[in-house]
């Protein structure tokens, strides 16, 4: 009978687990509304510290992702713009959430990294897989 309880609460507790450590990891990474827009990126300068949110629509083995820049509405959900925002991963980009190997056509991604304006590309520093947690208009 002690068994049986214990495993009642044991299976409980991960429950709420399962539920509460992404909902708090969410909220500890403040994935904010996207701030930049593609006009603040093409004025930025090399080296501005930028945020984005994007739909991916391509990933090379050269670590060049390509994707559409996501803006935020008033209800919480995101929607796609007409911009195409590129980004470089390297071995120094750490994961939030998720893994490189999530990131593939149709992810939804939480980049902030640092602008090189010669380029037109993000060099990642921190990436946080979106998908599943947004909605995409």
């Amino acid at each position: 009978m002690l068994t049986k309880r214990l495993l009642t609460a044991i299976f409980f507790l991960a429950v709420i687990a399962a539920i509460a450590i992404p909902a708090l990891m969410m909220r500890d990474m403040k994935i904010a509304p996207n701030a930049f827009s593609a006009e603040t990126l093409r004025s930025a300068h090399s080296g501005t510290a930028v945020d984005v949110v994007m739909h991916v629509a391509s990933t090379g083995s050269d670590g060049l992702v390509e994707g559409t820049l996501l803006k935020a509405d008033p209800d919480g959900s995101y929607s796609r713009t007409a911009d195409v925002v590129l980004v470089r991963m390297s071995t120094s980009t750490s994961f939030g959430m998720g893994r490189l190997a999530d990131i593939r056509p149709g992810a939804l991604v939480s980049v902030k990294g640092t602008w090189t304006a010669a380029r037109a590309t993000i060099e990642a520093g921190r990436v946080v897989i979106l998908t599943g947690y947004l909605r995409l208009r």
